[in-house]
């Protein structure tokens, strides 16, 4: 072999195998740095410092190395790979034994964890490890070239394991502090190595053969012996001892005999070769997967063969390797010899990324299936059409797909590249999926297939402790910040000795009044809150609330409810909180704190309803156009695919609910996944039964899917807004939905469609039995029983309908109400007249701040967004953006204040990749990861722990909080 050829192939094996591996170990290291660099102290920033420097030097010496072997001024012999493999051994005892000096104390696990750290940096530098470590074998071994060389090193890989043991129990008792630790851990580092170079030369040995690169006469033994017995019973081992993550999947066990079919084939047939390049190439992804899979382990195997004589298995992934590399090196010689060059590189690179490609096109399908989904239920566009019936089918096929991929077997690499390209490595719940599957089909979505052992692999759970809510407001003042502006200053007291209290109460807040300034004293200074995402800071402040730091939390539960969280406090101590509040100063804006209330503006001032260009009106000069609207009742059908009733029995059940509600003019539409056109009655009493049931019959809507109940009152609620004219004004609807059974679909949110109908605050759900009524909003618990006075108001480009809290009082004393742009003639509706009449505005002597009308323009614009989840799914960037511009708390926003620069950091982080993806998904909080086996990370531990005994400290006390 040419020394060219040798400079080349260890150009790509030095680029591959250690040059890219450093590379991105040290941009990962940057990154994390950049989480927690603030935070540590000059002693940590020092160990950081000397890291840093070992891993520039580490990849320095590497590509000086690579760089005099391709210009051939040295030749990379047993010297420098022993260099090497003692740089590369010797760095990772360095750097898992400093990282607890690296990593401040303050930093939690939700944070940076270092098990994840310590694990990404034995993955990518056991690579090289592993090419010094064989490069050094096949040197220092060299000589050994006779059967009997064949036998001693069978002795040695025998030997090594009992010498090791034997060592351990001999020295044990003797250990006297970490000098003695460090001298086992040196001389078990010396014994492991010789053990994996010994295995390494036996396995060049039995599955090559000779140096010259002929193949071992024995082909097919070997190759069905390290082709497929060992393999499988490899997986047969992982039944019971799921290491390094459960590989129990069909699809393993069907390329595992598949490659070792493929094995059998003999290198060097003259018939056929590059076809048998192809499957070789083929299934080479396969062997490198496991291959690399298992290669951070490798050390590990000589405890596995202590423990049990069955962790020989855990070679099978390096013998298996070093024998398909090498046949598959030989055959492509063979063919390349024969077709030349190109064609073989062709052949080989296309079959090489054949499945690495399916895998890669599978989870681009998916994510787009699963976006499709997401933008129909979560993002749909109401004035869009509903799905057809093959987009219903393939997006019913999709989500079982991704609910199977999901729970299956989590494996290394593969489950995190596909959950990143899919998901964005966030998650689509268990409840959203059979939710939207449940609409799609009108069916429960089937169980997930069991795996091969019906070992179920379901998320881990941290069970925490819930913190006590033995908390209460101590004191409270408003403090005047101006004429448009008021701080509310609360004094918070824990009424018991545990630290691990939250103080958690709704805030109810009138329309036209914003929240615009949170504080929290931590210590003896006031922290700001800052504006993050909505969904991103309520993550955060769950997962701070887990190890007891200083959060405070204040968002959006409702467009008129808020939801207020203080966390956490001293023994039988207290906290001190701001929030700020911005209103219009002619409004009468009263909130309520739990069952106080707070008035922001004098007493003598009445309800107005002020605009964004600052006019105002009070409410006392359009009391006389106040008048309750006349309801009729507008039915909504189930026709999904289940429903079993009939045009009959729902006419049937229509007439039961009309003498019960005692309204003859109604309405009816049929829904499932889409929503039909509308009947009108104007007297059902006229009707009999089975007239009315031909009514229902003319409704052009096939029975299909599940009953999507908020989407067919969301589209209602808008038809009606749209419709609205001075001859129908004074009508209502009242929304009843019928079906044959209650829908199991809970929490229907229509707070965003209450403002177009505002005098309208329940919707009823009708079954066979009974007829309930259902707030709006699942955050109000309790419905009027009586309809809201209204005040139908033009001259703002449409007719808007304007109502207040005080329900049947014409004059509104508590609050206001906030509308667009009224620099057009304002006219209000008179029942008298039936005609829109002109009123001057008022209040002129209590103008708005620039900040108010910001605001209430913000707020507006997201308030009619918000009637069309497609817009505002597109605008969710923009309107965080504006709300972080002005200082305003919108419902997808929040104000959150945290303690510390890496809490800071990780709000920035997680609300980039909160943006980055559809809002349907949600963030994961701990799953089954590719993760070592916890015996793993325990034997990791206790080196950690025995070089740091005082750092096992913080471990032991997060433990306890968690547990």
């Amino acid at each position: 072999m040419k020394p060219k050829t040798i400079s080349h192939v260890l150009f790509h094996v030095i680029l591959w195998a250690m040059v890219l591996p450093q590379l991105s170990l040290i941009g990962l290291n940057l990154y994390s740095w950049q989480l927690i660099g603030e935070e540590a102290n000059m002693e940590e920033r020092r160990w950081a410092l000397v890291v840093l420097c070992l891993q520039i030097g580490l990849l320095t010496g590497t590509l000086v190395a690579m760089a005099l072997q391709l210009i051939n001024k040295v030749t990379i012999g047993w010297k420098i790979q022993l260099v090497s493999l003692a740089a590369h051994v010797s760095y990772m005892i360095f750097f898992v034994a400093t990282l607890s000096d690296i990593i401040p104390n303050s930093i939690q696990p939700w944070i940076l964890n270092e098990g994840n750290v310590g694990r990404w940096t034995i993955t990518l530098l056991m690579p090289g490890a592993f090419i010094s470590l064989y490069a050094l074998t096949r040197a220092t071994f060299s000589k050994i070239k006779t059967t009997g060389g064949a036998g001693s090193l069978i002795v040695l890989s025998l030997a090594m394991p009992l010498l090791w043991y034997a060592f351990v129990v001999i020295t044990q008792p003797a250990w006297l502090g970490q000098l003695s630790v460090v001298i086992t851990i040196t001389l078990s580092v010396i014994m492991v190595t010789l053990f994996l170079g010994a295995i390494i030369r036996l396995c060049d040995k039995i599955l090559i053969g000779n140096e010259s690169g002929v193949l071992y006469k024995n082909h097919y033994a070997v190759a069905t012996i390290f082709g497929l017995i060992m393999p499988i019973l490899g997986l047969a081992l992982n039944i019971q001892i799921p290491f390094p993550a459960d590989l129990q999947t069909p699809i393993i066990y069907v390329l595992a005999i598949g490659n070792g079919a493929i094995l059998l084939l003999k290198p060097g047939m003259d018939r056929f070769t590059p076809q048998v390049l192809f499957l070789r190439f083929l299934c080479l992804p396969f062997t490198v997967y496991f291959f690399l899979v298992f290669l951070p382990f490798l050390p590990l195997s000589l405890l596995a063969i202590i423990a049990m004589g069955a962790g020989f298995l855990m070679l099978t992934p390096l013998a298996l390797g070093i024998f398909q590399a090498r046949v598959t090196y030989s055959e492509f010689t063979t063919c390349r010899t024969k077709i030349g060059s190109m064609k073989t590189a062709i052949i080989a690179v296309c079959g090489f990324l054949i499945i690495p490609g399916y895998l890669l096109v599978q989870a681009n399908l998916d994510k787009k299936a699963l976006h499709t989904s997401l933008d129909y239920f979560y993002s749909h566009d109401m004035q869009s059409d509903a799905l057809s019936a093959s987009e219903m089918e393939r997006a019913a096929n999709a989500l079982v797909q991704l609910r199977n991929r999901k729970q299956n077997a989590q494996l290394p690499y593969i489950s995190g590249s596909y959950n990143k390209i899919v998901f964005g490595d966030m998650v689509l719940t268990d409840k959203k999926i059979e939710s939207m599957y449940q609409l799609l089909t009108g069916e429960k979505i089937a169980e997930a297939p069991n795996s091969i052992t019906s070992r179920q692999n379901s998320s881990r759970r941290t069970w925490l402790t819930p913190p006590s809510t033995d908390t209460s407001v101590q004191s409270m003042a408003v403090i005047d910040k101006g004429t448009t502006k008021k701080t509310l200053k609360l004094t918070l007291r824990n009424h018991s000795d545990d630290t691990h209290s939250l103080y958690r109460e709704s805030i109810t807040i009138p329309k036209g009044v914003f929240v615009s300034g949170l504080r929290l004293k931590i210590g003896d200074t006031w922290e700001d809150g800052q504006i993050f995402d909505k969904k991103t800071a309520i993550w955060v402040f769950e997962k701070i609330t887990e190890v007891r730091r200083d959060p405070a939390l204040i968002y959006y539960s409702s467009p008129e409810t808020l939801d207020f969280r203080v966390y956490p406090f001293p023994k039988q101590g207290i906290r001190e909180v701001e929030v700020d509040f911005t209103y219009h100063p002619a409004s009468a804006a009263t909130i309520t704190l739990g069952d106080q209330e707070l008035a922001l503006t004098s007493s003598n001032l009445s309800g107005s309803i002020v605009d964004t260009n600052n006019n105002a009106i009070s409410m006392e000069q359009v009391s006389q156009f106040a008048f309750l609207r006349k309801p009729y009742l507008h039915f909504i059908l189930d026709y999904g695919a289940s429903n079993a009733f009939t045009a009959s029995d729902f006419a049937k059940r229509i007439f039961e609910i009309q003498q019960q509600f005692d309204i003859d003019s109604a309405k009816i539409s049929a829904a499932n996944i889409s929503l039909s056109s509308t009947v009108e009655i104007s007297e059902l009493s006229a009707l009999t039964t089975e007239q009315l049931a031909q009514e229902i019959k003319s409704i052009s809507l096939a029975r299909a899917g599940g009953f999507w109940q908020q989407q067919a009152l969301a589209k209602l609620f808008i038809d009606f807004d749209k419709n609205l004219k001075p001859e129908n004004l004074n009508q209502v609807p009242v929304f009843i939905s019928i079906s044959d059974k209650p829908t199991k679909l809970k929490n229907i949110d229509l707070s965003a469609w209450q403002s177009l109908i505002p005098d309208f605050d329940k919707w009823y759900e009708a079954t066979p039995d009974k007829v309930q009524a259902h707030p709006l909003s699942p955050i109000n618990a309790s419905v009027n029983q009586e309809l809201s006075l209204i005040y139908p108001l033009t001259g703002l480009k449409r007719v808007l309908i304007l109502t207040t809290q005080d329900g049947l009082k014409a004059v509104a004393t508590d609050t206001s109400s906030l509308v667009g742009d009224m620099s057009l003639t304002p006219e209000f509706y008179s029942p008298a007249t039936k005609r829109f009449v002109f009123v001057q505005q008022t209040n002129k002597e209590y103008p708005a701040t620039d900040d108010w009308q910001k605001y209430a323009s913000l707020w507006l614009e997201w308030e009619r967004a918000s009637t069309n989840p497609s817009l505002l799914e597109s605008k969710r960037t923009y309107f965080l953006n504006e709300s972080k511009n002005h200082g305003l708390v919108l419902p997808t926003t929040s104000l959150i204040v945290v303690e510390s620069a890496s809490q800071w950091e990780m709000l920035k982080r997680k609300e980039k990749q909160s943006l980055n993806n559809h809002s349907g998904l949600e963030f994961e909080n701990e799953t089954d990861a590719s993760e070592p086996a916890a015996w793993i990370l325990l034997l990791l531990f206790a080196i950690i722990a025995a070089l740091k005994p005082a750092k096992i400290q913080r471990y032991i006390g997060q433990w306890r909080i968690k547990n």
